[in-house]
């Protein structure tokens, strides 16, 4: 049997909870980490998995099917000026090339893919 102060305890029993909820609280969607970036975005997951394929995972399109159907590159101004409603009637209802994903994404993930696209073009 471990033999513990009353001190010891009573930090283990403070402890203890306030970790759990912190790694609670970070396992939710949007939950940071250090330096506040998000934790595996559900916009970056569903971008990866969507649209990496064109625009290349850093979103500058340099991809050999994103060269041959000449995809923007996210990170550029053209782009990043972009209204959200003109970004997201584009992820909708495709453009050029591009297919639609109305279908296949809810508004609510859209919204995610189009944040992560504003994340891609701040690491210009």
């Amino acid at each position: 049997m471990l033999n513990l102060s009353t001190k010891t305890v009573m930090q283990i029993m403070i402890t203890v909870p306030i970790v759990i909820t912190l790694g609670m609280a970070t396992s939710f969607k949007g939950g940071t980490g250090v330096g506040g970036g998000a934790l595996g975005s559900d916009g970056k997951r569903i971008y990866n998995a969507r649209c990496s394929i064109c625009h290349g995972v850093d979103g500058r399109g340099n991809t050999a099917l994103g060269r041959k159907l000449e995809a923007s590159d996210l990170r550029a101004p053209e782009v990043q000026n972009q209204s959200d409603d003109l970004l997201k009637e584009t992820v909708m209802y495709g453009m050029g090339k591009m297919p639609r994903f109305e279908k296949k994404l809810n508004p609510d993930k859209i919204q995610q893919v189009l944040d992560y696209i504003r994340e891609l073009g701040q690491k210009r």
